[in-house]
């Protein structure tokens, strides 16, 4: 090794060292400065918002109400101005703490509706699951009577037309739906019981008839004539064991309407997975296997081939969903966006914002700056909040804005 390179690196080992020297009182500097957070933050009774949502495990709709307004009243006590006319520092951190309380206090609203809900749901369920439909029935004839009754006629368009009360249709409507539940609770209860008797080979069998239904036509080709050969020997196995074919089409319907229901109880799982991380939309399978689109006045394009790969995926996460409309001289449009819009996608809740264009207007542009201004609310800034509450605050003040 030569001399010249020997010195260049006790030079580096130098700097390295002095860089390391000079480091550690600005980390101590550091700690000072965060010490000091800790203590002005515990003074204030600030809260970080990022934990703030512990405090809704195991406490009840009242008592996470009283935590709100003591929030509230904690952040109106810091609003008043420093002696130097100054914004109060704490005022910041106590808003930001309401407004965290706020929303998880309207989440925690929004799941005690849909746990009473399902305990309403539930109840009506056992009440139905026993109920006299005889008596049910009774109910709901003599409730169409009343409403029939309550029927006058009266002109309409130049037509006499019979009008029934809206309240006595109202009651007969819902013994209507009752008895029809009552229905279809106690045909499903009885008909679980039926398929519990089955033993394995019946059951297989009776699957096999739900999965395949006779759709009454005649097998042309080879694979229908498998399927009846199939739907035969699935018949005979349960005629062999005493069934009759009515007692058959019962036990497949039967069959059939528990399969529907664990594809729809199956639904609403992956809907509330969805709800949970938000909503994902995934591409058609048509837009992977041929990524050719036909353009207006272009023609037939390959998107994957033009732009590359990145262009094209197989699913993406929808946080929002932007809606384009002619723009109406006139019309009061949201100039700020201090409020969200929501639509929902499969009862899930997305950002939804209402854009006017006209001719000539740069949709891409525009479009990724809304997309762009959505990702940085999701981050955590909002502008047009920022300008509102920096504007209330000069306005209080009594100082320029």
């Amino acid at each position: 090794m030569s001399d010249f390179l020997k010195r260049r690196i006790q030079e580096r080992d130098e700097q390295r060292r002095g860089t390391q020297e000079t480091s550690a009182p600005a980390s101590s500097f550091l700690q000072q400065r965060i010490q000091q957070r800790d203590t002005q933050r515990a003074e204030s009774g600030y809260r970080a918002p990022t934990g703030t949502h512990k405090t809704m495990l195991g406490m009840s709709l009242e008592e996470y109400k009283a935590k709100l307004d003591e929030a509230l009243a904690a952040w109106k006590s810091t609003i008043a101005p420093t002696e130097r006319d100054l914004a109060n520092p704490k005022e910041a951190q106590a808003r930001k703490t309401y407004q965290t309380m706020r929303k998880q206090y309207k989440a925690l609203q929004q799941r005690e509706s849909e746990k009473q809900q399902a305990q309403a749901a539930q109840q009506e369920y056992d009440e139905l699951r026993v109920a006299d439909l005889n008596a049910l029935k009774e109910k709901m004839d003599a409730a169409k009577e009343s409403a029939d009754g309550s029927a006058k006629e009266r002109v309409v368009a130049g037509s006499i037309v019979k009008q029934k009360d809206s309240g006595a249709q109202a009651v007969y409507e819902e013994a209507a739906r009752k008895y029809n539940l009552a229905q279809q609770i106690q045909y499903d209860e009885r008909g679980a019981a039926e398929l519990r008797k089955l033993s394995a080979d019946q059951a297989a069998v009776v699957d096999t008839l739900a999965k395949i239904p006779y759709n009454g036509r005649e097998a042309n080709s080879a694979a229908a004539r498998s399927i009846d050969e199939m739907r035969r020997k699935a018949t005979k196995v349960l005629t062999d064991a005493g069934y009759s074919a009515e007692e058959i089409d019962e036990l497949v319907n039967w069959r059939a309407r528990q399969q529907n229901a664990q594809k729809y109880d199956a639904a609403v799982e992956k809907r509330e997975a969805l709800a949970d991380k938000g909503f994902w939309g995934a591409a058609a399978a048509t837009a992977l296997s041929v990524p050719e689109t036909l353009a207006s006045g272009i023609g037939v394009i390959d998107a994957r081939q033009i732009y590359g790969v990145g262009a094209v995926k197989p699913e993406t996460r929808v946080d929002l969903v932007v809606q384009l409309e002619p723009w109406e001289d006139g019309r009061a449009y949201d100039r700020l966006g201090l409020t969200t819009e929501y639509c929902e996608i499969l009862n899930v809740r997305v950002p939804c914002v209402t854009i006017p264009v006209g001719p000539g207007r740069n949709l891409a542009v525009i479009l990724e700056l809304a997309a762009m201004n959505n990702r940085q609310k999701g981050m955590g800034y909002n502008a047009a909040q920022k300008l509102a509450d920096e504007h209330d605050r000069s306005i209080d003040l009594g100082i320029g804005f």
